[in-house]
């Protein structure tokens, strides 16, 4: 073959040299193989294909029988893989939901302990009960530690108070300046890696918002945990991950992060929302379970149509559901046939549409 360069065509730039003499030695190869094929000395699975890849030079030398034998392998090895992802994956999500669990009973109370600041709580954390505070009452000893409890005796002691410790503070800080110095750069750098954390939590949360909203809902579960590790008591992150794990299907895990948002703020209407619509898909749905979700939401915020007309079409349904248990209960308790059974019940709701 004649070398391009050699034809010096008019207004046509000459490809660098090195390009000119690869494609010239893969031309000497191809002519090489063709005439090895010709006379015999080249067998055909022997041919080298210009640019091809080792695997797909190995596998056109691979019988159909083989071929297949190694898919088949290799589509047992991807299940495997996913298997076990899956697996960590499940596993990853417990232990981060006991973790939150632990900390938020410690955090927040459980049954009937309570945090240490709550009113009426002992050392303990528990509230006493009625006889305990009957008893308190006969211990006549406490009485001349009596104090009056009305408001403007307490605000009075609270100034005294503060003013007493306004001076114990400065005499302190007079005494210990290095000491107070060092604190006040702690709570300082304390109070930086706190806006930090924010700031970061808010940019986790809007990038798992984004694959959210692609439709790629596993990888906006493990963002919005990024979100949840620097701000662990985040309900709008909570409800997000209860509304990515419905989408999955993942149901126990929606309503736990539904449960979460609803200990934190007992008032955040979308989580009541959002675990009427677990209720609704669990199999069968639990209608009952969402009614009364959704009253709650209602209860808090009144003027909103969007949740008086779902709550009006579930409780529908609900009712709906009612009504043909019960017609079944009694066609069952008559003794009748499935077919009977399906009669009866089509004829009370023709007649209670009527």
């Amino acid at each position: 073959m004649a070398d391009p360069r050699a034809l010096n065509l008019p207004g046509v730039k000459d490809p660098p040299n090195r390009d000119i003499d690869d494609f010239l030695s893969k031309v000497t190869d191809v002519e090489a193989q063709l005439k090895g094929l010709r006379d015999g000395t080249l067998k055909p699975e022997d041919v080298v294909v210009p640019d091809e890849d080792d695997d797909t030079r190995r596998r056109r030398k691979m019988t159909p029988e083989q071929i297949a034998a190694e898919e088949a392998k290799k589509a047992e090895e991807r299940a495997i893989a996913v298997r076990l992802a899956a697996e960590r994956r499940e596993r990853d999500l417990r232990k981060e939901r006991e973790a939150w669990w632990e900390k938020a009973r410690f955090h927040f109370g459980e049954g009937g302990v309570v945090r240490e600041h709550a009113e009426g709580a002992d050392a303990g954390g528990k509230r006493p009960d009625a006889k305990e505070l009957y008893q308190r009452g006969l211990d006549y000893d406490k009485w001349s530690s009596w104090k009056p409890e009305d408001p403007a005796t307490k605000e009075e002691e609270a100034k005294k108070e503060e003013e007493v410790q306004r001076l114990k503070d400065a005499e302190f800080e007079k005494l210990n300046p290095d000491f107070c110095e060092q604190v006040t750069d702690d709570i300082k750098k304390r109070k930086q890696t706190n806006a930090e954390k924010t700031q970061a939590a808010a940019k986790a949360k809007d990038r798992a918002n984004a694959l959210f909203r692609k439709g790629e809902y596993k990888r906006a579960i493990t963002v919005y945990h990024e979100a949840l590790k620097l701000r662990e008591w985040e309900v709008p992150v909570m409800t997000n991950l209860a509304m990515a794990h419905l989408k999955l299907g993942e149901l126990d895990y929606a309503q736990d992060h539904c449960d979460r948002a609803l200990l934190v703020n007992p008032r955040w209407v979308k989580a009541y929302f959002r675990r009427a619509l677990v209720h609704e898909a669990k199999s069968p749905p639990d209608l009952e379970a969402a009614v009364a979700d959704l009253q709650r939401a209602v209860d808090i915020e009144p003027s909103n149509g969007d949740l008086a007309r779902e709550l009006a079409r579930v409780r529908g349904a609900w009712e709906e559901a009612q009504f043909e248990a019960s017609v079944r209960a009694k066609a069952k308790a008559a003794g009748a046939s499935g077919g009977e059974v399906a009669v009866d019940a089509a004829a009370a709701a023709a007649a209670a549409a009527a």
